[in-house]
């Protein structure tokens, strides 16, 4: 790598790690009923849903060191649970007035044909369970089925589930935890430029992170703490500022 692209690699990662620290600055202040509003509506929007969440803009909620995480209760997005791990782990419900279905939108996939294989569940599996192929089966779709419904088992083996699931239910989108490619307090492998040379070091991450996520991770051997993107599996790049 030249000269010139390291140098532009660097003020595109400062660019990247400076936004993200102000948004995470800005969510340690507090969230007011606004910010919170729009937070459950983009879920609900990643989701395939619309929905009108029932949020006073005057409402006050605890400060969060990062994005607070989105999900339904109970697999039931019209309650919505609002998760914050640090610095102090808090959870909020809300109702959320989601519709009872996914919305059509011009990009969404069509729901599988009558007979067409989905995946079930060959055992009732509880929530945060981890899936293995040894856990789905495939049947023919029912006429009516939900158009989230999963299709192809090698896409979720590795996921963990939001919701406990019963053994023959069709396995859709949203009983599916988020595909976190690095998970709170679990050891990664922190990846950065030293004066032209890559070194990978050891480390621990302070929250989870799904791909190009910006999370916070500890260093084990300095034991400092950075911000670095997720770029795979248990691995954080850090990209330094220019000086």
């Amino acid at each position: 790598m030249t000269l010139r692209q390291r140098l532009r690699r660097a003020v595109a990662g400062a660019a990247v790690l400076a936004a993200g620290a102000a948004q995470a600055e800005t969510y340690a202040d507090g969230i007011d009923g606004r910010e919170m509003s729009a937070l459950v509506s983009a879920a609900l929007a990643e989701a395939g849903l619309a929905g009108r969440p029932a949020v006073a803009a005057a409402r006050r909620f605890p400060g969060c060191g990062h994005r607070p995480r989105v999900s339904p209760r109970d697999g039931d997005w019209r309650t919505v649970e609002i998760a914050c791990d640090r610095p102090r782990p808090w959870r909020r419900s809300l109702r959320s007035r989601a519709d009872a279905a996914p919305r059509a939108t011009s990009g969404a996939a069509p729901a599988p044909p009558a007979g067409a294989p989905v995946v079930v569940l060959a055992e009732s599996l509880r929530r945060g369970t981890v899936l293995t192929e040894a856990h789905l089966e495939t049947e023919p779709a029912p006429p009516g089925v939900d158009p989230t419904a999963v299709r192809d088992p090698a896409r979720v083996a590795g996921r963990r589930l939001a919701v406990a699931v019963g053994a023959g239910r069709t396995l859709l989108a949203r009983h599916l935890a988020p595909d976190w490619l690095v998970e709170a307090d679990a050891p990664v492998v922190i990846a950065f430029d030293a004066g032209g040379v890559q070194v990978a070091v050891p480390g621990t991450a302070l929250g989870p992170g799904r791909r190009g996520d910006l999370v916070e991770v500890r260093n084990a051997a300095s034991g400092r703490t950075v911000r670095g993107r997720v770029t795979g599996r248990n691995a954080i790049e850090v990209v330094p500022k220019l000086r």
